[in-house]
């Protein structure tokens, strides 16, 4: 069985109160201290992710994936000092597109640039 999926993720610039678009998030660069000292997503991550899930659930696949997973993804960045990082895009998918990330044995991905059109698109494939 196979699935696939295009995010385009947008979040709220409070500063100039409009929509921007929101390229993929690094996961291993998205993380903040609350005043509390709990460790969180950083605000773009938080909504990198609720976009995902979001465009995950407007086209869920039939069942949920299962087995061994083939993972490809084109990843389009606004910027090319972004790194290249799926972690986040795997946790958003977990309970609605497979069970969980560790099913992914196999991933192919491509570092993309589009100032204009950020977004990432996914295909997944049972093995």
């Amino acid at each position: 069985m196979k699935w696939s999926c295009t995010i385009r993720a947008r979040f709220f610039d409070k500063k100039k109160g409009v929509y921007k678009p929101l390229a993929p998030q690094a996961k291993g660069n998205s993380k903040v201290v609350t005043k509390q000292k709990r460790i969180v997503n950083s605000p773009r991550a938080a909504a990198f992710v609720k976009e995902c899930k979001a465009a995950a659930m407007e086209h869920p696949p039939k069942r949920l994936l299962r087995g061994d997973l083939w993972f490809a993804g084109n990843l389009y960045y606004a910027s090319p000092l972004s790194d290249l990082d799926p972690g986040l895009i795997w946790d958003a998918l977990e309970g609605i597109v497979y069970e969980n990330d560790r099913q992914i044995v196999a991933a192919s991905l491509y570092k993309m640039l589009d100032k204009n059109d950020p977004r990432a698109e996914i295909f997944i494939e049972e093995r």
